[in-house]
């Protein structure tokens, strides 16, 4: 499981990600406060695409049997996958969601473009 922002929180004031209000600044250091990308990447060393499972729950959970399962389906069709779990409500408001999928994206695809991994335990290249 790899933090979106590691080193603080999420984002820092003003940046294109942070909402007005200030909704998507996490309250504590809790699991669910942060958002999270659990890489699956194949193990051949090869490039590969990219998907990003996203679980469903309306903002205000998020379905399990969406994220893992879904990921595994992407790895034998011959995708790298990442699932991002993501701030839900009640603590998390809109837009904190569409935040930690923008983020999610932007790291996925820098990484992509340098040929690395966010997962500091793999150097599998995609």
């Amino acid at each position: 499981m790899v933090r979106l922002n590691p080193s603080g929180p999420v984002p820092p004031p003003g940046s294109p990600t942070e909402d007005p209000q200030g909704l998507s600044k996490p309250a504590s250091n809790q699991p669910g406060d942060y958002p999270t990308i659990t890489p699956y990447l194949l193990e051949d060393g090869k490039p590969h695409p990219m998907m990003l499972v996203m679980p469903g729950g309306g903002y205000g959970g998020q379905a399990e049997h969406e994220g893992q399962p879904i990921a595994q389906m992407f790895n034998d069709a011959g995708f790298h996958a990442a699932v991002l779990h993501y701030r839900v409500g009640p603590r998390h408001h809109h837009p904190a969601m569409l935040n930690d999928v923008q983020r999610a994206m932007r790291l996925l695809r820098q990484h992509a473009k340098r040929g690395t991994s966010p997962a500091a335990q793999t150097d599998n290249p995609w």
